[in-house]
């Protein structure tokens, strides 16, 4: 074997090499383990989701299936003005103050973010339930469920908002399993326990003002779980520290945050099912909505990478430690990579069969399926993790300017688009935005930062 030990050679041996890498100290090693644990949750959370999904879909029928999806589309939208994207900046900064040990910092940062987010959810709530209210004939010729279903929205997106602030804050302590555990396996679980013992128990379909309200309960659940993990984990002198603030910082972070989350919703899927359902109908929503769910399969990698690196970035930045962004940024895209490619192609040789899981007519959604799948793996590939270096560092505003344009090309696209070629040519939009998206930040990073992504 030349030479080759065969000890290190055999299972045994690979075993613990492989043990060996995953103890050690350097950036390759803590990403990786921080990775896997990542990983194996969003697996799991994407089978539960996506189970849940079907469960969703065979109790509320194809109509009210779209109706729910149309209701949530319109709550994620209306979250990023409800969320002003501080658990993005919460990431960043509780990562970058855990780091330097700022522990004054952190709690001010605690205390200002969970304040500034309340208020901005419960105003965007009140607004939204007023205009859903005025609106109410209108939106009920649509669909009959549809005004009770946004209004359910309005009360699930405060529950929402904070449970995705406290996951940011389990992940800027570098806390990944408690981060994701709660919104990730606990809430799909409980949402398809709730539904499905209830459908299979009555045997007869629920509104969709039902489903999200459920969802809502299940949000609910999980925040609960959220506060007793953070409850544990807080570092001791930062409990015990005197707040102190820089709010004039927090607040140009999230401005140029606020831009980026805007514009990230409209190039998202988002916006496409709130279009299906205005210019087309509830159903075709349903058959959108079941296609993009399936593309989030495609999100394995970056998502579990991504979420690790996310406070690593910030890190590094903040010490000043570029050579091991570089390192971590080749890390990855090569892990997003092993775990995308395999999932696309399982897509299109598999999609027919998993789309009809929804309902007999759901496998439709096939050419759009195939459509939106080439925009997530691209989003996989190149996207996210180039999206991240920037509002993770000093370029959040610069990340702004690029995103907004390419959100601002899609929502062309889909309305120009949509009314044409339908559902196909919502999700061509999406695709178009989304390459153009991708290129930009890669090229502004390569030219200003010196990072190569393509």
């Amino acid at each position: 074997m030349n030479g080759a030990d065969p000890e290190a050679l055999s299972l045994g041996g690979l075993i613990r090499r492989a043990r060996a890498r995953l103890s050690g100290g350097g950036v390759g090693a803590s990403m990786t383990r921080g990775a896997l644990v990542s990983l194996v949750i969003q697996v799991a959370g994407a089978g539960l989701s996506f189970v849940g999904q079907i469960v969703l879909s065979r109790s509320l029928g194809q109509e009210a299936f779209g109706v729910y999806l149309v209701a949530l589309a319109a709550m994620n939208a209306a979250q990023v003005l409800g969320r002003l994207e501080l658990d993005a900046a919460a990431t960043r900064f509780i990562g970058a103050y855990m780091a330097t040990q700022r522990w004054e910092l952190a709690r001010g940062f605690v205390r200002w973010s969970r304040l500034t987010m309340t208020k901005a959810s419960l105003a965007v709530v009140t607004v939204g339930a007023i205009i859903v209210v005025i609106a109410y004939d209108r939106l009920a010729t649509k669909h009959p469920q549809l005004p009770g279903a946004l209004l359910a929205a309005c009360v699930l997106l405060p529950f929402n908002a904070r449970l995705i602030l406290n996951g940011a804050y389990l992940q800027g302590l570098k806390h990944y399993a408690e981060a994701l555990v709660a919104g990730t396996i606990v809430r799909p679980l409980l949402l398809m326990l709730v539904l499905g013992t209830a459908w299979l128990g009555f045997g007869k379909h629920f509104s969709a003002t039902t489903g999200v309200l459920v969802n809502a309960g299940a949000a609910t659940a999980s925040l609960g779980l959220t506060w007793f993990f953070l409850r544990r984990l807080w570092p001791q002198p930062m409990q015990v520290a005197e707040p102190a603030y820089e709010k004039s910082a927090w607040w140009k972070a999230v401005s140029g945050m606020i831009v980026v989350g805007v514009s990230q919703m409209v190039v998202s899927q988002t916006i496409d099912l709130i279009v299906i359902g205005t210019f087309l109908s509830t159903s075709e929503s349903a058959l959108y909505g079941a296609a993009s769910s399936l593309t989030l399969l495609l999100n394995f990698g970056q998502m579990s990478v991504n979420f690790v690196a996310a406070p690593m970035i910030a890190d590094f930045h903040a010490r000043g430690r570029t050579h091991e962004l570089q390192r971590m940024v080749r890390l990855v895209m090569a892990a997003s990579a092993i775990v995308t490619v395999p999932v696309l192609l399982g897509l299109v040789l598999f999609g027919h069969s998993i789309l009809r899981l929804y309902g007999p007519t759901f496998d439709a959604a096939y050419p759009v399926l195939m459509v939106l799948a080439a925009a997530s793996a691209w989003v996989s590939l190149v996207g996210s993790l180039a999206g991240f270096l920037l509002t993770m560092t000093d370029y959040q505003r610069d990340a702004a300017r690029i995103i907004g344009a390419s959100a601002a090309l899609n929502l062309v696209l889909t309305l120009f688009l949509t009314p044409m070629f339908g559902m196909l040519g919502t999700a061509t939009a999406t695709l178009i935005a989304t390459v153009a998206r991708g290129l930009g930040l890669a090229i502004f990073i390569r030219r200003r930062m010196g990072l190569r992504l393509i």
